[in-house]
This record gives C-alpha cells, sequence and structure tokens, in this order.
C-alpha cells in the first residue's frame, strides 16, 4: 500500500506512483498493521509540530459499549405470615373446654331430673288415689240419708262459683270431703263470716252447737290450701 505525504490518502495499488488529488510522489509501500517504532526525537516533533496530522486511516475507533437497560428486579411476594395473637387460641380452647364440662354436667343430672319427675308423678298419682277413696266413703253417706236415689240440689267444685254464695237451709245434706273442704259461711242474724273445715261443722251442728236458728246461712265452699279441688253435694232435707 502507497501513501500521499501531502494529503494522506492511501493507494492499494501498487503500480501507483502520483496522488490523483495533489500529483504528490506517492511515498513507498507500507503495512498499516506492522507496529511503528518511533525514536524519541521523531515523537517530540510530531507532537510539538502544529501541523502535524496523525494518520486517521490507521486507527480504529472503537465505539463505546451501548448503555444495556439494568435488569428487570425479579418481584418475590414476602411470605406470609400468620399474625393472630395467641390469647386468641387460648380463648377458644377455653371456650371448648367450659362447653364439653357443661354437657357432662347436663348428662350426669338427667337421670336425677328424670327420677325426681317420676317420684312426683306418684306422689301425685297417690294423692289422686286417695281423694277418690275420700270421695267413695263419704258418697255412701250420702246415699243412705237421702235413700242413693235422690239428685243432689247442688253439685260443684271447691273454689268455682257454683260453690260460692250458696244457700244452705236446716236439715240440708252436705256430701264433701272433710280434709279438703273449707266452709265459709254466715248466719241470718250476723253480718260476720266464719271459716271452719266441713267436718268441724258437722259436729258443730250435731252437737247442737249451730242450731236451726242459724238458718238459712250463705256458704262459701273453698279448697283447704295445698289440697286438689274436692268435689261438693247438697241434697234437699226431707
Amino acid at each position: 500500500m502507497k501513501k500521499c505525504p501531502t494529503c494522506n490518502r492511501t493507494y492499494s495499488d501498487e503500480t501507483l506512483s502520483f496522488c490523483f488529488d495533489d500529483g504528490a510522489l506517492l511515498s513507498a509501500s507500507y503495512d498499516p498493521d506492522e507496529t511503528l517504532v518511533l525514536g524519541a526525537d521523531d515523537l517530540t516533533e510530531r507532537v510539538t509540530d502544529p501541523s502535524y496530522q496523525p494518520d486517521k486511516s490507521v486507527y480504529t475507533v472503537v465505539s463505546p459499549p451501548k448503555n444495556t437497560a439494568p435488569p428487570e428486579p425479579v418481584y418475590s411476594p414476602p411470605e406470609k405470615r400468620n399474625n393472630t395473637p395467641h390469647f386468641v387460641y387460648a380463648i377458644a380452647g377455653l371456650l371448648a373446654v367450659v362447653m364439653i364440662v357443661s354437657g357432662l354436667i347436663f348428662l350426669i343430672r338427667s337421670p336425677a331430673t328424670s327420677d325426681s319427675s317420676s317420684i312426683n308423678k306418684i306422689t301425685n298419682t297417690s294423692e289422686a288415689e286417695n281423694a277418690k277413696a275420700e270421695k267413695a266413703t263419704s258418697t255412701p253417706a250420702a246415699s243412705s240419708n237421702t235413700g242413693g236415689e235422690e239428685k243432689p240440689i247442688l253439685d260443684c267444685l271447691t273454689g268455682t262459683p257454683e260453690c260460692s254464695g250458696v244457700n244452705l237451709d236446716f236439715g240440708e245434706t252436705i256430701d264433701a270431703s272433710a280434709s279438703r273442704v273449707l266452709m265459709t259461711f254466715k248466719s241470718k242474724d250476723s253480718e260476720k263470716w266464719k271459716s271452719l273445715l266441713y267436718g268441724d261443722f258437722s259436729k258443730k251442728i250435731s252437737n247442737g252447737e249451730i242450731g236451726i236458728d242459724k238458718f238459712p246461712m250463705k256458704v262459701n265452699f273453698e279448697t283447704v290450701k295445698g289440697r286438689e279441688p274436692s268435689p261438693v253435694k247438697i241434697y234437699r232435707a226431707k
């Protein structure tokens, strides 16, 4: 390769001797890849000479690397953590224990409750049977007094309106339970009410303590406290 010393143009054709631009004589051929060894004088001369222009054709322009975008960060979601306070688990466990204990207590007490219900039923049944027995005992007496065929002029249950304010005359027969009927009465010559059990009232009539002069009287037939209502029948005097 040859070079023009004036314009520094190079030619690869070795047969050329003159520059096409300025007609200057081309320098001898040279290898641009060959390492150029300069002496200290030549280097000083070239650096200090303002007209010195380096041969740009022998330099290789290296472009700086292009700015590449930084790698995008890879997002990884944070691990889920259980933020439930420990006391919540403690309360739940305590409630479960209370429910279990309550269930056990209920199961243990259920047989006792059923036993007590059975006892109450037996007691009520016994009282009902006793009432029937008392009624059966008192009924024949009334039948003997009335001949067993006469219908009562009053047949009511203690504590009901039918058994309140009854006009009772002397000689009329009362069929009632002595232990279950409370008689509240007021004689014709008194404004004060008196209370006696049916049995005590009958005794006072039999003993003459309540004579014919006290009749007719107003009578209420009531149930003795703690007892069941009892039937009351009154038969007309013969």
